[in-house]
């Protein structure tokens, strides 16, 4: 393929996803220059609570010792495919703007093209890393809190300091833990009791600043309070079920599945047209048109394997009886 566009078109480049069981270099054989590989870092060969070339995490280093170095050093220029802010069944925050500014200062470094990023829509959780996946880019060597404090001064106004104070406390929360895969495990072990009970008394300073007000400022205040009644209560769940408590993490659950129904008509005025914001296509939470991989069913999910495991005791103790 590389030979017959080379032909027509010498000066374009001829990009391929490695990817999946294909995402290590080949050794048998070297791509044609046209070739631009756009390398996945993906699933339990990932971690994003450190930077690819941290040398203090085993998991990209192997990463990058077996994926990143040979694909960088038999290629022009690479592309990089991420899931930042994809964070499987767990619908809380997705915050690694610490690690994304290092990760994309490699790229460029190693004549970088373009870079992807997959997630979901739940800014109530994440929207800092979102708006920072959407402004660096154009400049990876910007300074990456500068940033999000021009997004914490225009998305909160006079509740700007609690709700940047509200915002670090969570990032905090998310770097908690150690090594963590975008899809976190035991998100209880980020999102702890002393972070939480923090953040609330963050969002509780915004709300009283702006109760009194009925704009922008007080729906996005109101937006992050969504997010944490989420996170607060599934982390809650992650941790009780983590202990055997099943039929109370059932009801945390169920407590999370409320504050996204709840959340819906939170929804910023710009976004609410037929296009943007029918029930099925919506901002704050990730809503796909196919029920089955929104955030109500990925939280069902969840809750559903949490009473099955009520149910299976149950079954256990009335056979014992």
């Amino acid at each position: 393929m590389a030979a017959g566009i080379k032909k027509e078109f010498p000066d374009k480049l001829l990009g391929i996803q490695a990817y999946s069981s294909h995402v290590n270099a080949p050794t048998s054989v070297k791509p044609d220059p046209l070739i631009m590989p756009i390398l996945c870092f993906f699933a339990s060969r990932a971690c994003y609570t450190h930077a690819i070339n941290d040398p203090d995490c085993p998991t990209n280093v192997a990463w990058k010792q077996q994926v990143f170095d040979p694909w960088v050093k038999m290629s022009s220029g690479i592309s990089y495919y991420s899931y930042y802010g994809y964070s499987g069944n767990w619908q809380g925050p997705q915050l690694s703007v610490r690690t994304l500014p290092q990760d994309l200062k490699l790229i460029k470094k190693h004549n970088g093209y373009k870079v992807h990023y997959d997630g979901f829509s739940n800014w109530a959780t994440s929207a800092p890393l979102y708006y920072l996946t959407a402004r660096l880019p154009w400049d990876v060597d910007a300074d990456y809190k500068s940033i999000l404090d021009e997004w914490y001064h225009g998305v909160y106004g006079p509740a700007y300091a609690p709700m940047k104070q509200y915002w670090e406390t969570m990032i905090e929360g998310y770097y908690k833990g150690g090594c963590s895969s975008s899809k976190p495990k035991k998100p209880y072990l980020k999102f702890t009791p002393e972070i939480i009970e923090r953040a609330w008394a963050h969002i509780r300073d915004a709300e009283k600043i702006v109760s009194d007000r009925l704009d922008k400022y007080q729906r996005f205040v109101a937006i992050a309070h969504a997010g944490l009644e989420y996170t607060d209560a599934m982390a809650q769940g992650y941790a009780l079920a983590a202990n055997d408590n099943y039929a109370v993490a059932v009801a945390a659950g169920e407590r999370a599945l409320k504050a996204i129904k709840d959340s819906r008509m939170l929804e910023p005025g710009p976004y609410v047209n037929s296009l943007w914001c029918r029930e099925e296509l919506n901002w704050l939470w990730y809503n796909k048109v196919s029920h089955d991989t929104r955030s109500e069913k990925r939280t069902q999910d969840v809750i559903k394997s949490w009473r099955e495991k009520v149910s299976y005791s149950e079954s256990k103790i009335d056979n014992w009886l």
